[in-house]
């Protein structure tokens, strides 16, 4: 997208404008995940103390009405970063999307004019590595920095408040000490906490027993609270811009949805936004709306003096901003039924006091009389409805680009934690943003209401029960979730059940339609190919775990696929392929031991290939008086690299004595080659200990022990 002001953006009528005061300008913005403008005192709720947020908002501008562009995490801070909606950007949920690199960020347009940026993060779903991270000098996306190894677990998907305001002030401390020539910094902070499960820490704990949720959002308050007193210890509060914003709110059982990221009402998509900037501080304003996340984008661009890339966002601090808000539609959407289900998705546009949604059923409100959205007036309003529609089209139409976003590839690691998280990872991916969009022939999110909540129920309890590996409860739970829908994760998981108990003809039908349903997914291959390979199928096997590879490369599930392969290629004779396939490997997982065990084990077999050929090309010299000195001696020098590199990997790997006979067995004979003959001592007796007893080698090694057995009393 090209470069150029934004519509809503005026620096020049700006009230923060750069001439308001002098030196360095920071931002920091702060977004509270899954936080309900509802559910902050400041906004009305009586039952919760809020003193931070609450302060920011008494001498800051509060905005009443803002709206989440997707009420789920990625897409909705892809949209604040960008200042785009979603089909232009291009994440439309949190599973199956990256941010693409055409995309301009806050910290980019930033970066780029000279300020420092850093971003501290309390959930993988925001690993930069998805593409949030352009820009950023700094991007903390540790799950594990200062966490207490004691609260480890595995899939590590999110941290507590505290642990990313130890990111946040350890850069801090980094900064140089501003001058009057800085241009500032930028800084996010995510505070995921007020996501399910909720959990705060005491006091908040047990102060809001009754409403562990709302506890979760006082902690946040505190931990807010915490760095904004850092900046004032620091002196640089008085020059910073803060931004507090939710992503996507929380059902709490509104609408009979726990959670969110199905329905698009204001549960779920209506946030707080607070805004504090130095020079109107200690001035408290409202202002309507309706805005959208979007307006992030441009009002910290503006507030900086930076150039701003063209976007439908407003800048939320010019003094006409409530009436370009008036005049605009602001969008939304949900595409989570039609990714994860196959049921038609939710878009939509709110207009003043107007909700449209647009899905097989459509839907109209009118906020004002009707705040909960209880009563759907499309019959009796088909005319202002209709016109949102074209509204929406036509915002669509305007900001669309032209190039098609491409599925993200998700690894086996991804699905694991995002389910760990409470999402699904969904399936069959659409093509194209226009089958994503469409509703015909769809169902509609409303007639299948019952249903959601019964998949998620027995998709939770299958997933238990298969982690606990009572495969029985797994399968009678996922069968009965497809006679709701047909969810990629029941599918696949059932063809892995079905390969474990040996069900050939069942394991490869459903292993199939997983791949028919998550075609871009590796994992979807990998399983197809352990089933045909367990089921002797092995030329169907080696395709499956080639594509899987072609799929996603680096997919630490496809470890597996690697090692498969290189045990098909040293079983046709061919080493060298083996080699570089267990290499790529281990270039994905550094720290896998079993990967350097099969490494240590093909350049062993390399290294006597290169032995015997070098022995007959030496026989045929002497027999044919050959001069072919030089590539004898060269086959040597291959040998002997192949088997001193073969021996240093089998000291790491052995060195927690997990190897089998065949590897003590290799391992001594490279140690011979190194004239270590401890160390092959060492691990030939391990071999001859791990023989059956009465196998027709117990000579042989006997004879192999004494013979180095010798060699070490006499130090050879």
């Amino acid at each position: 997208m090209g470069i150029g002001f934004c519509v809503g953006c005026n620096p020049a009528k700006n009230s923060s404008s750069p001439q308001a005061f002098k030196g360095p300008r920071n931002v920091l913005l702060v977004t509270l995940d899954t936080t309900r403008a509802d559910n902050i005192g400041c906004y009305g709720n009586a039952k919760i103390s809020t003193p931070t947020l609450d302060g920011l908002a008494s001498g800051g501008l509060r905005v009443q009405n803002t709206y989440a562009s997707v009420p789920m995490t990625f897409p909705s801070h892809a949209s604040m970063l960008t200042g785009q909606y979603p089909f232009t950007h291009g994440v439309r949920n949190n599973t199956h999307f990256t941010l693409g690199p055409s995309n301009i960020t806050i910290a980019e347009v930033l970066h780029d004019a000279g300020w420092r940026t850093g971003a501290f993060i309390g959930a993988t779903i925001l690993e930069g590595r998805l593409g949030l991270n352009q820009g950023f000098d700094k991007y903390c996306d540790d799950m594990f920095s200062g966490i207490p190894k004691q609260q480890i677990t595995t899939p590590w998907a999110s941290r507590k408040a505290g642990n990313v305001n130890y990111d946040f002030m350890t850069w801090l401390d980094g900064l140089p000490a501003q001058t009057g020539e800085d241009k500032g910094w930028f800084a996010w902070v995510h505070y995921y906490d007020p996501h399910f499960s909720y959990s705060p820490p005491e006091p908040y704990y047990t102060q809001y027993a009754s409403d562990l949720y709302i506890g979760e959002i006082a902690y946040v308050d505190h931990e807010l609270g915490l760095i904004l007193d850092e900046l004032k210890s620091r002196n640089l509060y008085d020059n910073t811009l803060v931004i507090a914003v939710g992503d996507h709110g929380e059902g709490l059982a509104e609408h009979n949805e726990l959670f969110h990221a199905l329905w698009a009402y204001n549960s779920t998509l209506r946030v707080p936004l607070i805004i504090s900037a130095p020079e109107n501080r200690g001035e408290s304003s409202v202002i309507e709306g309706p805005a959208s996340v979007i307006d992030v984008y441009p009002t910290i661009l503006a507030w900086c003096g930076a150039e701003v890339p063209a976007s439908p966002g407003v800048n939320l601090l010019a003094p006409d901003a409530q009436a370009t808000l008036s005049g605009r539609g602001v969008y939304f959407e949900s595409m989570e039924a039609r990714i994860s289900y196959n049921w038609a998705g939710l878009r939509g546009l709110v207009r003043g006091s107007e909700k449209y949604i647009h899905t097989p059923i459509p839907e109209y409100y009118d906020l004002g009389a009707d705040p909960g959205e209880l009563g759907n007036l499309c019959d009796e309003n088909r005319q202002k409805a209709r016109e949102l529609k074209t509204s929406m089209y036509r915002l669509v139409d305007q900001w669309r680009p032209e190039a098609e976003t491409s599925p993200r590839e998700l690894s086996s690691e991804d699905i694991a934690r995002l389910q760990s998280l409470g999402y699904l990872t969904g399936g069959a991916i659409p093509a194209t943003a226009e089958e994503l969009e469409k509703i015909e022939g769809l169902s509609d999110l409303k007639s299948m209401a019952d249903v959601v909540d019964d998949v998620g129920r027995l998709r939770e309890e299958g997933d238990a029960a298969f982690e606990a590996g009572d495969y029985l409860t797994a399968g009678q739970k996922y069968r009965e979730l497809l006679k709701f829908a047909e969810v990629y994760s029941a599918v696949e998981r059932l063809g892995e059940i079905a390969t474990y108990e040996g069900d050939e003809a069942e394991a490869i039908r459903l292993l199939k339609r997983s791949v028919e349903l998550g075609p871009t997914l590796p994992l979807s291959w990998y399983n197809l190919g352990v089933a045909y390979r367990t089921f002797g199928s092995s030329d169907e096997a080696r395709s499956a775990f080639e594509q899987a590879v072609r799929l996603s490369p680096s997919d630490p599930v496809n470890i597996g696929s690697y090692v498969a392969l290189a045990v098909d290629s040293s079983g046709a004779g061919n080493w060298d392929e083996a080699l570089k396939l267990i290499s790529t490997a281990r270039e994905i997982d550094k720290t896998d031991r079993e990967l350097v065990g099969y490494e240590a084990s093909i350049r062993y077999q390399l290294g006597l290939i290169d032995e015997e050929d070098a022995k007959t090309l030496e026989a045929a010299m002497q027999s044919e008086g050959d001069s072919r000195l030089e590539q004898c001696e060269s086959l040597k020098r291959a040998a002997a690299d192949q088997m001193k590199r073969a021996f240093d990997l089998y000291t790491v790997f052995l060195s927690a004595g997990e190897g089998n006979l065949s590897n003590y067995f290799e391992a001594g004979q490279c140690a011979i080659r190194q004239k270590d003959f401890s160390k092959a001592l060492e691990w030939t007796r391990r071999a001859r200990s791990l023989l059956p007893k009465g196998d027709p080698s117990e000579t042989w090694f006997d004879q192999a022990i004494a013979e180095l057995e010798r060699r070490t009393s006499e130090g050879q």
